[in-house]
């Protein structure tokens, strides 16, 4: 049975119109996944692969899978990221699909995607279990910029397997 997290909630959490989630193939399931997502690594002592074992995901077939060997002292020196458009004041919601092989801490960030790395209004930390469980949060947007970074960082998740699946953010009135 998959678990249900909502970390913090920012006035009515209804979608706008028409709205679609800003990341792109955040399920995985698409062909030429690799093209959407930037996997960043710090040390070059990681691994980033596309899952597509028995279980591997909890919405379609495929997840990202991230391994850490355990060598990261910082949060951002393992990021599985994308570009994304946001506008000042909005209010976004966040929601993934998320576990771990052993609990660990994701920390989930929107920034500028350049020095000095100005913080946009989303930086949460996110407590991982070794069951796939569904997470939720909303942020309201103190930027505006159509290439903002939404950034997954597992630097401070240890040794692990971290696996993630179902990726979105929709903007909500």
């Amino acid at each position: 049975m998959l678990a249900f997290f909502t970390a913090f909630i920012i006035g009515t959490t209804l979608p706008l119109p028409n709205s679609v989630s800003l990341i792109q193939n955040g399920s995985f399931e698409a062909q030429g996944w690799f093209e959407s997502w930037i996997f960043e690594d710090h040390l070059a002592k990681a691994e980033f692969y596309l899952n597509e074992e028995e279980d591997a995901a909890p919405d379609g077939t495929k997840s990202a899978c991230i391994i850490n060997p355990g060598c990261y002292h910082k949060f951002y020196e393992l990021q599985l990221k994308q570009l994304i458009p946001i506008r000042k004041g909005v209010s976004y919601c966040v929601s993934f699909y998320a576990k771990a092989s052993k609990p660990c801490i994701v920390t989930i960030q929107v920034v500028k995607e350049t020095k000095p790395w100005t913080g946009y209004g989303c930086f949460q930390d996110i407590r991982l279990s070794n069951k796939w469980q569904f997470y939720r949060f909303y942020f309201r947007a103190t930027h505006s910029d159509d290439l903002a970074r939404f950034t997954m960082h597992c630097g401070m998740s240890g040794k692990n397997r971290v696996s993630i699946d179902n990726v979105k953010v929709v903007p909500v009135r």
